[in-house]
């Protein structure tokens, strides 16, 4: 009878436990407005987040605000794209052209601008057209470091 007691017990804890910590990380999960998840969403949406305008005809404060999330994500996949490529091929690409002093931030803007739009039109696949593949297309293009 005490081991029936026992494992009940058992049971009933760890139940507790999975219900206490699936809605605790549940909560984190909520979508952040702040630039969580920008790789995932497709080009269209890049591009209509970046370019809306004031009534002036200027681009809008929160336009460039998404700009600069977008381009410090593209960043992040630069930087994260090299690491892989570096395990498998034991060098690394020259990030210079992407990432040097002389390059800023309307530079890569440009590039992610043109990558989703050479990706609308060579690609059939609706997933394939977010916006780290576009990261990825301008990484692959990117020359290895010469030491």
């Amino acid at each position: 009878m005490a081991l029936i007691k026992l494992i009940l017990v058992f049971l009933l804890s760890q139940v507790c436990i999975i219900v206490f910590f699936s809605v605790t990380t549940s909560s984190y999960a909520l979508p952040y407005p702040a630039g969580a998840g920008r790789g995932t969403l497709d080009c269209g949406h890049f591009i209509e987040k970046t370019t809306e305008l004031d009534e002036d005809g200027e681009i809008s404060g929160r336009s460039y605000i998404h700009r600069l999330e977008y381009v410090q994500w593209a960043y992040g996949f630069l930087t994260a794209f090299n690491i892989r490529y570096y395990e498998k091929n034991n060098t690394f690409k020259d990030l210079s052209p992407v990432a040097d002093k002389d390059v800023d931030y309307e530079d890569m803007y440009n590039k992610l601008v043109s990558s989703c739009r050479y990706l609308d039109s060579q690609l059939i696949i609706e997933d394939e057209k977010n916006f780290g593949m576009a990261v990825y297309s301008i990484f692959s293009n990117l020359p290895e470091e010469s030491i």
